[in-house]
């Protein structure tokens, strides 16, 4: 795949929803992406779904912004009981 722009990475991150795609592959995608995308990680959201977060650096404005995204792909793991 070829990512040119960051709307190619999020788009690619949608299909894989869309596709019913596991947490493996949703973060062998992830760790596929060009440095110059920023950092991706991928947590459990309230649902037990994978988030995943984009942060990145713009240097027009000298400070760190995330962009965040919900999909379907389950976590793999069990959610953690609230005590």
């Amino acid at each position: 795949m070829e990512f040119n722009h960051i709307n190619d990475c999020w788009k690619t991150i949608r299909e894989y929803d869309e596709q019913g795609k596991t947490y493996d592959e949703l973060l062998e995608l992830t760790e596929s992406f060009p440095r110059w995308s920023g950092n991706w990680d991928i947590e459990p959201n309230e649902y037990n779904n994978c988030r995943v977060i984009n942060s990145y650096y713009e240097e027009q404005y000298e400070n760190w912004n995330q962009d965040i995204e919900d999909t379907d792909i389950p976590w793999p793991l069990p959610r953690e009981e609230e005590e």
